[in-house]
């Protein structure tokens, strides 16, 4: 079984004044994340450094009702580690999601980021960094590339 762990901010959305945009080629991934997924194969969840409000209006601006209801967890800044030496203070510990889902550990799991310094006790194989994304970025087309990422490791799991 594969855990597909998405932050939000940069990697699945772009968050301004004017709100909170999708990024291209999310709603093909949703649908696959819906669809096309076998719940033995395949688990998903969000981690953001955000609070938990703003955390919640990306989540449900990015995820269908439908895969808003198949995350496996939700988690925001209150599950990330201060540490001074990381220019944004707040990393995300991977041992977090495996001592609460033991199922899940280095091999089996991909956290995808667009800040490689706030992931923590990972290896090469947990890390999927794909450029920040914002709202101008028209002809961005990292998701479709993750997406075929996605389906090559649940094929090989």
């Amino acid at each position: 079984m594969l855990l597909v762990v998405f932050d939000l901010s940069g990697t699945l959305v772009a968050h301004g004044d004017h709100g909170i945009f999708p990024r291209p080629f999310s709603h093909e991934l949703m649908q696959f994340l819906c669809d096309a997924h076998d719940a033995d194969k395949l688990r998903f969840a969000t981690w953001t450094s955000r609070q938990t409000a703003m955390a919640l209006k990306m989540t449900r601006a990015v995820f269908s009702p439908e895969a808003y209801k198949r995350l496996l967890f939700t988690y925001d800044r209150s599950k990330c580690l201060i540490h001074p030496t990381i220019r944004h203070k707040s990393a995300k510990d991977l041992r977090v999601i495996w001592s609460n889902y033991e199922t899940f550990n280095i091999t089996n799991t991909i956290i995808v980021d667009d800040t490689i310094d706030k992931i923590l006790y990972s290896q090469r194989r947990a890390l999927y960094i794909i450029p920040t994304w914002e709202e101008t970025s028209k002809n961005d087309q990292c998701l479709l590339e993750l997406l075929n990422h996605i389906k090559y490791r649940i094929d090989t799991e």
